[in-house]
């Protein structure tokens, strides 16, 4: 097959074009034109597009059979929501409009973002949305957009948090960079469930979506939900530190989130946001049952595996050290 992956140079672009390739696929990856293009393997195709409209890209997308759109920016509160929704709906539906009756099969990668907090668990494909960010609001309305250029070819996948080697920018990621720091103090009382997904496992979801007919929305999800506690105590012992000992209470943290986001208004650059906190302390889980019965989805990496070789990269690489 031939397949088309916008948003190549991404996390996740990279790997899922390992794999296509690895397969024997013949891949095009498209990329902006600031993106690293270096360790693509040798067969990927990578394209260096400056003008992302459907005119303009409709060439790329020629012969193609699939095309993977991973174009978007994962942001919180502190990005202006312009930016937002140009990366995470702009962009996308022009991709969708340069494969509308050129390729047979278009996956749009989503994220569960679209379902906000404080939902009853879990959560399925038939969870009502309710995003409560920027972020969230421009994945769902990317996903209606992609629908309405692609009704038969789209298929929808709310990928949950992605995590593993060489990522910098997960809330995994990023709670082993805090803990790293040895602090006191730590958002919520551990006991919100949170429900990664490893690298390798995101990556078969989307290629299993690829080879699917079915059109719809799928949950991509890790292979069980985990104790937030539970990966605090698994990291700061891979990592050799004390535990916090103070549990910051969420709903004052919250209200000073928002008193901090007018100061961010002003100017001032504060690194508490209302995203950042609901991220670490909302519980979620996820029933993907319906990928796993349609899909053929398969989740295989537990937590208990893929947290250390997350935290062993991030060692290896330097961005943490352990350093009292």
């Amino acid at each position: 097959m031939k397949i088309v992956v916008a948003g190549a140079a991404g996390y996740l672009g990279r790997q899922l074009c390992d794999a296509l390739v690895a397969a024997g696929n013949s891949v095009v990856g498209l990329v902006r034109p600031e993106s690293n293009t270096l360790g693509f393997p040798p067969a990927v195709d990578v394209r260096k597009v400056t003008h992302w409209q459907s005119a303009a890209l409709a060439p790329l997308l020629d012969g193609a059979d699939a095309v993977v759109n991973l174009v978007g920016l994962q942001g919180g509160d502190e990005v202006p929501s312009h930016v937002i929704r140009e990366a995470n709906i702009a962009v996308p539906s022009e991709v969708a409009g340069a494969a509308a009756g050129r390729v047979g099969r278009f996956v749009q990668v989503s994220s569960v973002r679209v379902y906000g907090v404080r939902q009853r668990l879990p959560i399925t494909e038939y969870t009502a949305p309710s995003p409560n960010s920027e972020y969230g609001r421009a994945k769902l309305e990317a996903e209606a957009h992609i629908s309405r250029i692609l009704p038969k070819q789209a298929v929808v996948l709310r990928l949950s948090e992605v995590y593993g080697p060489g990522d910098h920018r997960s809330m995994l990621a990023r709670l082993v960079k805090l803990l790293a720091r040895r602090p006191r103090a730590i958002p919520g009382n551990g006991e919100n469930l949170v429900h990664p997904c490893y690298i390798s496992d995101a990556v078969q979801g989307i290629v299993s979506a690829i080879a699917t007919e079915v059109g719809g929305t799928f949950l991509v999800a890790g292979p069980r939900p985990v104790c937030m506690g539970s990966i605090i105590n698994q990291c700061a012992t891979r990592l050799g530190v004390p535990l916090p000992t103070i549990r910051l209470p969420v709903v004052p943290l919250v209200a000073l989130a928002y008193a901090c986001g007018y100061l961010r208004y002003a100017g001032v650059d504060i690194p508490l946001t209302v995203s950042r906190v609901q991220t670490l302390c909302d519980s979620r889980s996820y029933d993907a049952s319906y990928s796993h019965r349609i899909l053929r989805f398969q989740p295989r990496i537990e937590i208990e595996t893929g947290l250390p070789l997350l935290i062993e990269s991030l060692l290896k690489e330097g961005y943490v050290t352990t350093r009292s």
